[in-house]
């Protein structure tokens, strides 16, 4: 992070003064002899630790030169205070600021580059910034363990209690949702949380990529609600509590049960590994070409059997880097040519997918596979 904020422009030498006008506001006493004075106050809820803030940093030698500066780049800065590579007297700084809001921060030397220096900035240099808050992810709150009364039945499954009732679109099967949760063993001890990673978490609801208790707790639950679900004992696991919070529901990401049909004079292309394509759909702009990385949906079946995965299934489509060597051979031919917008059926026979060892225990050896794929992204 240290290196970020010196990235930019770094051979610019005009004194701040130029470009900045100066403000009669006191400055103010933070610690570790950092100061701040506000220019624009801001609105809304102060940052705080684990805060991730959007902003326009422009720094310069206390005195002296501009050494870095967002604002003249035209690309903000994205850091998450407490982060070990942020600047130790911007992570003080920035401690308290809000949406809108404009600061300075005098970082002594001590508490910026100290006596080794970086770049532009020589040893023992003080520095000032001037911060614009352009946009922030305020630090999440962990709830505590909630008061519970009651004993779940184990032949009932789990007790479920709304906290907190929700309003909007509710999570069904196939929706991805994202979530806060917390969870505790029957010592109160929390077991896992969201809180303590960097963001929320994303599923899609009754696909097996969670618990199967949270999965089930989240089904019906509608945005901004919360849910306390207390688990009993079972052969899957120990007694615990949950507590899940519904963020946000976006529209169900269902692959189809399927292959659809091709019309009966649809013209396939065969590729010299054997692989054969039909474009159901044209697209428009650039197409791929080996080299290139994209971005697809795509749902997989073995011929003349079920389906055995699907982009669909997980929060984002898929992207890989054609003739990297990161998916079958089949794969690698047939998205070639494609264009966004594209919706091509593949069959691949064994010798271009995954051959005489199967995969897993959905793909047989020898199978013939079938793939529809909707390229989403090709670089311009």
């Amino acid at each position: 992070m240290r290196a970020l904020l010196l990235a930019a422009l770094m051979a610019l030498s005009t004194p701040l003064s130029t470009a900045l006008s100066a403000d009669e506001v006191p400055w103010t006493n933070v610690s570790d002899g950092v100061r701040t004075r506000d220019l624009v106050e801001g609105e809304g809820r102060g940052a705080g630790k684990g805060s991730e803030l959007t902003l326009h940093l422009t720094m310069r030698l206390d005195g002296g030169a501009v050494v870095e500066s967002t604002e003249l780049a035209g690309r903000p800065l994205t850091v998450r205070l407490g982060d070990a590579g942020l600047l130790p007297g911007l992570d003080v700084g920035l401690q308290g600021m809000k949406v809108g809001g404009t600061r300075e921060i005098w970082i002594p030397a001590e508490m910026a580059y100290g006596r080794g220096g970086k770049g532009r900035v020589p040893p023992n240099a003080d520095l000032v910034g001037r911060v614009r808050l352009l946009a922030a992810r305020l630090r999440r709150q962990a709830p505590s363990h909630p008061d519970v009364s009651g004993t779940p039945d184990p032949s009932r499954g789990p007790l479920v209690t709304v906290a907190a009732a929700g309003s909007g679109p509710t999570a069904q099967p196939h929706s991805l949702v994202t979530v806060e949760a917390v969870v505790w063993d029957t010592q109160e001890s929390v077991v896992f949380s969201t809180f303590e990673a960097s963001s929320a978490m994303q599923f899609v609801v009754g696909e097996g990529q969670v618990n199967e208790a949270l999965d089930l707790a989240v089904a019906g639950m509608q945005r901004g609600e919360v849910r306390v679900v207390q688990v009993p004992e079972s052969s899957r696991g120990p007694a615990v509590t949950m507590w899940v919070a519904l963020e946000e529901v976006e529209s169900a990401r269902r692959p189809p049960d399927n292959p659809p049909e091709v019309p009966v004079d649809a013209r396939w292309t065969t590729l010299s590994s054997g692989t054969k394509f039909v474009d159901l759909q044209d697209g428009e702009g650039p197409a791929a070409t080996t080299g290139q990385k994209v971005m697809v949906e795509y749902t997989g079946w073995v011929k003349g059997g079920g389906m055995f995965d699907s982009s669909k299934l997980r929060p984002a489509p898929f992207e890989l880097t054609l003739g990297a060597g990161q998916v079958i051979k089949g794969w690698e031919e047939g998205l070639v040519g494609m264009q966004v917008g594209t919706t091509r059926l593949l069959e691949i026979p064994h010798q271009a997918g995954y051959g005489a060892s199967g995969a897993g225990a959905k793909i047989p050896p020898y199978a013939t596979l079938i793939f529809l794929v909707e390229m989403i992204s090709v670089p311009e």
